[in-house]
């Protein structure tokens, strides 16, 4: 329930950040919720319990659970900074280009993006 509550967040946190630069705020919130929830899930389902499957025992299990938790938040978060970090450079990117091809149609006198370039660029303007 904490996780779900953290990616709401999370995803107010992206969109926020899109709107503020001109970007797709849904797009953004999706990313950012997906960069979150998607390492919480394999952290929390995959690797922690086959870290502590043979230390957990009856008595101790809710310190484990506890454990488990923080970890996973702080995995998921740890992951949304990156995530976050990749797009704002992507941004940055973006909008060099744009003022380096800003000069009249067929004025070759800069490099010209390439496809998949020019695809990441579409795709954070949406």
């Amino acid at each position: 329930m904490l996780e779900l509550l953290v990616m709401i967040g999370v995803m107010g946190w992206f969109s926020r950040e899109a709107n503020s630069r001109g970007r797709s705020g849904f797009l953004w919130g999706c990313i950012g919720a997906i960069s979150y929830y998607g390492p919480v899930i394999v952290f929390g389902q995959f690797i922690f319990p086959e870290m502590v499957k043979e230390m957990v025992t009856y008595g101790n299990q809710g310190q484990f659970m506890a454990i488990g938790l923080i970890l996973n938040i702080a995995v998921g978060v740890g992951c949304c900074f990156l995530a976050r970090t990749f797009l704002l450079s992507l941004d940055a990117n973006t909008a060099q280009n744009n003022t380096r091809f800003s000069g009249a149609p067929g004025d070759n006198s800069g490099v010209q993006p390439s496809p998949t370039q020019r695809t990441i660029d579409y795709l954070s303007e949406m």
